[in-house]
C-alpha cells in the first residue's frame, strides 16, 4: 500500500542543526579548558549557541505534536531531539559552573574527558547527516561502533579520575568542584549513549 500523504522532511534539518549545535558546543568547551582561565569567549560562545539549540528544539516539538506522517518514528524523533538538545545544556552548565567555581586550573582528567567528549559528539553529528539518505546499519555500523568505544574509554577515564581525587588528604571544597564538574561530563557521554542507543534502533527499523 502506497502512502500519499506527505511526511514531515523539516525533523531531519532539525536533528541535524540539534547535532551541529551539539559539536560546536563541545568544540568551544576544548577551548575553554585549553585557554582557561582566559575562556569568557568561548564560554560566551557556548551560551549563543544553547539558545539557538533551545530554539531549534521547541520548534520541533511543537511541530511533533500536531504532524501527522513523520519520517521517524515518533518516540524516536522525541527522543533524538531532548536528548541532543540536553547535551548542549550539559555542557553550557559545565563552561559556567567553571567560571563560578573560580578554579585555579582544569584538571587533567576533566580535561581529557572534554577530549572524548568532543570526539563522541563529532561522531554523533557525522551520522545525523547521514540518517536522512542512509538507514542501512551495514552503513552506519562502524561510526556506531566506534561510538561505543569512545564511551568505553570515558568510563575508564571516569574510575581513574574518582580513584585519584580521594586521594591523600585533599580539600574538600575542591573535590566538590571537581566531582560536580566531572559528573556533568558523564551525563553529557550518558545522554549521547542515549542518542547513539536511538539511532541503533532506528537503522534496526529501517535496515
Amino acid at each position: 500500500m502506497i502512502n500519499l500523504l506527505p511526511r514531515e522532511e523539516k525533523f531531519y534539518d532539525e536533528i541535524e542543526q540539534l547535532g551541529t549545535s551539539a559539536a560546536d558546543a563541545s568544540k568551544q568547551l576544548l577551548e575553554v579548558t585549553r585557554t582557561f582561565p582566559g575562556s569568557d569567549d568561548a564560554r560566551e560562545k557556548i551560551q549563543q549557541i544553547e539558545r539557538s539549540a533551545d530554539r531549534v528544539a521547541q520548534e520541533a516539538l511543537e511541530r511533533l505534536d500536531v504532524t501527522f506522517i513523520t519520517p521517524l518514528d515518533r518516540e524516536d524523533i522525541l527522543h533524538l531531539i531532548t536528548d541532543l538538545y540536553s547535551v548542549v545544556q550539559t555542557i553550557t552548565a559545565f563552561a559556567q559552573r567553571v567560571h563560578l567555581y573560580r578554579l585555579k586550573e582544569i584538571d587533567e582528567d576533566l580535561a581529557e574527558q572534554v577530549e572524548i567528549l568532543s570526539q563522541v559528539v563529532n561522531c554523533l553529528e557525522k551520522v545525523m547527516h547521514r540518517l536522512r539518505e542512509d538507514h542501512r546499519l551495514s552503513s552506519l555500523n562502524g561510526q556506531l561502533k566506534e561510538l561505543h568505544e569512545l564511551e568505553r574509554c570515558a568510563g575508564e577515564k571516569r574510575n581513574s579520575f574518582l580513584g585519584r581525587l580521594y586521594e591523600g588528604s585533599p580539600d574538600p571544597l575542591v573535590v566538590m568542584k571537581q566531582k560536580e564538574l566531572h559528573d556533568l561530563l558523564e551525563l553529557a557521554i550518558a545522554n549521547c549513549e542515549k542518542v547513539s542507543r536511538t539511532l541503533q534502533r532506528v537503522v534496526l527499523k529501517n535496515s
